[in-house]
């Protein structure tokens, strides 16, 4: 896509060099050959592209702001137990099943389950929940997290105290948690969506065409005004405002942008054509236990309660007209009442783990696009099977492998925001390509010298150039709208 802005800067200059040289030392310069110098529109279409670039790279870098509070959250040193002692050592040099310790204000770095002490931990950063957790002995640290100190401390009080928790070490280096969502939020910004290989197909004829239709117009204006510098004005500006930077723009930046945004929210999405095919999910499928409730009922006379937010994410589906459905491994009447609190649609109940991998599989050849929404661990064939496999968990016993988006925090409303943004996404992208597009069939014409023999409208090289940034600025300005619109 530069070949055009670099012909087209290169042609004014060389032409104008060439006739600086012909008429060195000679007095039409400052008469009729004066007009006929693109010095300054040369350097000035190098400044808008650059400024362009840079606007650009603006936007990329807001989009791995995520990226980088995640990496930022990486501690190069920590305190492990080691003969007895306590030591600080270089964080590579931590081996799996070593003791580590996690004093207040510190991060953890490793993964691992909590041998003594209790904390309050901020897990904000890495799955996106904004209320402090309690661990106790037993307990899961993820990677990331933050210790704010001892549960003996009142939640009023901010002020750290002194105690410490010692955990031990589960996964380290790329195995963590952390390392682990910051490799998929990278692998999903750098990746294209289905939408993006079209667009990639059209800069691929456009381009060439564009290059030959530069010297078509340079030709037919020669022959018809005998005038080499008209026509070189008219050939350079159709090579400068038809570059396809906003067409080659449009999908990358906004995926990067979701991408980032959703890791800000704690959906992990691993590459563009998931974040594409989000837009199409017409049925919802959640499991029951863990996802929708809170757990494992405590006996026959003590049935599952619902999560606080599974009302809220039925109803919010309900009005994207999205199908609700639950699975259930419990029996009918039990299955019946947790769905209609929850305001379900449907249910399937007496459903045994590797019976909804089938279940999901009848859905589909009824011609819906399923999204399996469960816990991750013996979800994990259902969430292979579905379209859009979503993993809901703390972070560390999700089936990464097996799902498509990893839902960091406990929220369900996560799984109506991670659908919301692929559709957003898709939306942004169709609205900056047809910019784009309407942008160089008004444009090209108006270049090409059409309006010249009746209004004498010629436009300049720069004027052309400014056009072409202007429309590389607004679709940057469209993808970082995806920034600005906030989940719940």
């Amino acid at each position: 896509m530069d070949s055009l802005v670099m012909l087209g800067s290169g042609i004014a200059f060389l032409w104008s060099l060439c006739l600086l040289l012909a008429d060195l030392g000679g007095e039409k310069l400052n008469t009729v050959f004066s007009d006929s110098l693109y010095f300054e529109s040369s350097a000035m279409i190098l400044t808008l592209v650059t400024l362009g670039k840079f606007l650009e790279a603006g936007a990329k870098n807001k989009s791995g702001k995520a990226i980088n509070l995640l990496v930022e959250m990486h501690p190069d040193t920590v305190w492990v137990i080691r003969d007895g002692e306590e030591l600080r050592v270089k964080e590579s040099a931590v081996r799996v099943g070593e003791i580590a310790v996690l004093y207040p204000g510190e991060i953890a770095a490793f993964d691992g389950t909590v041998l003594e002490g209790d904390a309050r931990i901020n897990q904000s950063a890495v799955t996106g929940e904004s209320q402090l957790v309690p661990v106790r002995k037993g307990d899961k640290i993820i990677s990331g997290t933050t210790s704010m100190g001892s549960l003996s401390k009142t939640f009023a009080n901010p002020n750290l105290d002194d105690s410490k928790l010692l955990y031990r070490v589960e996964t380290v280096g790329a195995d963590t948690s952390l390392a682990r969502i910051i490799s998929l939020v990278e692998e999903a910004s750098n990746s294209k969506a289905p939408i993006s290989r079209l667009a990639d197909k059209i800069s691929g004829i456009f381009v060439p065409s564009v290059m030959a239709l530069a010297v078509v117009v340079f030709a037919i204006w020669l022959i018809a005004s005998g005038e080499i510098d008209l026509a070189l004005n008219m050939a350079v500006s159709v090579l400068l405002i038809s570059c396809p930077c906003a067409l080659g723009l449009a999908t990358p930046l906004a995926i990067m942008i979701a991408s980032g945004k959703g890791a800000q929210q704690g959906i992990i999405i691993k590459n563009g054509e998931i974040l594409e095919k989000l837009k199409d999910i017409d049925l919802v499928v959640f499991d029951k236990t863990g996802t929708l409730t809170e757990g494992a009922p405590l006996d026959e006379e003590h049935k599952d309660s619902l999560k606080d937010s599974a009302k809220a994410t039925v109803s919010a589906l309900k009005e994207m007209g999205i199908k609700t459905v639950m699975l259930s491994g419990d029996k009918k009447e039990i299955a019946e009442e947790i769905a209609n609190k929850a305001g379900l649609d449907d249910y399937v109940a007496e459903v045994l783990p590797d019976g909804k991998e089938a279940v999901i599989r009848s859905y589909q050849e009824q011609s819906y696009t399923v999204s399996m929404v469960g816990d991750g661990i013996n979800d994990a064939p259902a969430l292979v099977r579905s379209n859009i496999g979503m993993a809901i968990g703390n972070g560390t016993d999700i089936a990464i492998e097996s799902a498509d988006v990893i839902l960091l925090n406990n929220s369900l409303f996560s799984v109506v925001n991670a659908i919301k943004l692929g559709k957003d996404t898709v939306k942004n992208i169709k609205r900056s390509l047809f910019w784009a597009f309407f942008y160089n069939i008004i444009c090209i014409p108006v270049a090409a010298g059409v309006l010249y023999p009746a209004f004498g409208i010629l436009l300049n090289p720069m004027i052309a150039a400014a056009a072409m940034s202007f429309s590389s600025l607004s679709v940057v300005l469209n993808a970082l709208s995806l920034w600005r619109k906030n989940g719940k």
